[in-house]
């Protein structure tokens, strides 16, 4: 792949992410979008990649079809030869390779160059492309998208995890970003899965409903670009109409704010605040320790009053050095929970009082 700098690309542009549960809506909005934006639009409808219905293949083909543009399933007849088995690709793995496949074309995009180190399934999300020859050009750079170009990802993507992907790959290559989430009624998205050719179990929709998580501004900044869509109502217009705006609105201040990696001057602050978060931590916890062997040694009643003293300030000083390394100072700094919680405090008298007991003389 040609080296370029990253700082002025040839390519702007943004990932817009439509999810939701099944049954939502965001396919008719995705579409919708497309066909009624001023920016050029791709959507990736990640459905078109993930393993289809296996109900339409014989139970008498036993050879190696393929049900989905994903991948090949092996296909097996069961002992009573009634119905058709198949076995491949989960969808976990489905969607890391669709991933790495919108990566490549933003990277050719961005920064130019062959098509060197070709990801899986390349070929396959090429063909894709193919029914969107207007969002393709070619120059000395090679075949890449127009600029700017709206890189649209219909999916489920009920986990923020999963969306973090995506954003991460937006802040890379220094593109706007945003997310429309599309919510509903479980019974009214179940409702409307079962009037499909092929309706996924209900089930699954109850388990995916019940594990969205919502966008959260407040507490994720990277979520500032978001909008949660309502479709309840029947009125398909008005659906349509509120995530247009409510589209056109997150676009635009995407494109007129892509992210920007992080500097190492930004790594360098980062790493500063987590010194002395850890320094507040280890500071919090000698204070309790302290405390700790203050107290044990007054209420201690044995005869050997001298000899547990010491004992208590060498488990003092233990846990100090544990808490110094990272160790429980650590987790709960990645938790993001305060030194001076209660929980802190009491893990940390816990583990004193474990070590340190009149009995241990």
């Amino acid at each position: 792949m040609a080296s370029s700098s990253l700082s002025e690309p040839a390519f702007s542009g943004c990932i817009l992410l439509v999810y939701g549960i099944p049954g939502s809506g965001k396919t008719l909005l995705v579409d919708y979008l497309c066909s009624h934006s001023p920016w050029p639009m791709l959507p990736i409808h990640f459905d078109s990649f993930y393993p289809t219905d296996t109900r339409s293949v014989s139970p008498s083909d036993l050879r190696t079809v393929v049900l989905a543009p994903l991948t090949e399933y092996r296909v097996s007849r069961p002992q009573d030869g009634s119905e058709t088995e198949a076995v491949g690709f989960q969808t976990k793995e489905a969607r890391q390779a669709v991933v790495r496949c919108i990566e490549h074309l933003i990277e050719l995009s961005v920064v130019g160059g062959k098509d060197s180190t070709l990801p899986q399934l390349w070929d396959t999300f090429t063909s894709y492309l193919q029914k969107y020859p207007h969002l393709l050009t070619s120059d000395r750079r090679g075949t890449h998208l127009v600029s700017p170009s709206v890189v649209v990802a219909d999916d489920n993507l009920p986990l923020r995890s999963m969306r973090y992907v995506f954003y991460q790959l937006a802040k890379k290559y220094c593109l706007g970003f945003a997310e429309i989430c599309v919510s509903c009624d479980l019974t009214v998205a179940q409702d409307r899965n079962r009037r499909r050719q092929i309706p996924i179990p209900d089930s699954t929709i109850t388990n995916m409903e019940r594990s969205l998580e919502l966008p959260e501004p407040s507490s994720h900044g990277w979520e500032k670009r978001s909008h949660v869509l309502f479709n309840n109502s029947s009125s398909r217009e008005g659906f349509l109409t509120e995530g247009l705006i409510a589209g056109k609105e997150l676009i635009s201040g995407a494109l007129a704010n892509p992210e920007q990696p992080a500097s190492q001057q930004d790594h360098e602050m980062k790493e500063a605040c987590r010194v002395e978060s850890l320094e507040s931590y280890v500071h919090q916890a000698d204070i309790i320790l302290r405390k700790c062997v203050s107290s044990s040694i007054g209420e201690y009643k044995g005869t050997e009053k001298g000899s547990f003293a010491k004992r208590s300030n060498s488990v003092r000083r233990e846990l100090l050095t544990e808490i110094k390394t990272g160790g429980l100072a650590g987790q709960f700094l990645t938790a993001g929970l305060a030194a001076s919680s209660n929980e802190y405090e009491s893990k940390i008298r816990q583990r004193f009082h474990s070590r340190c007991t009149p009995e241990t003389q």
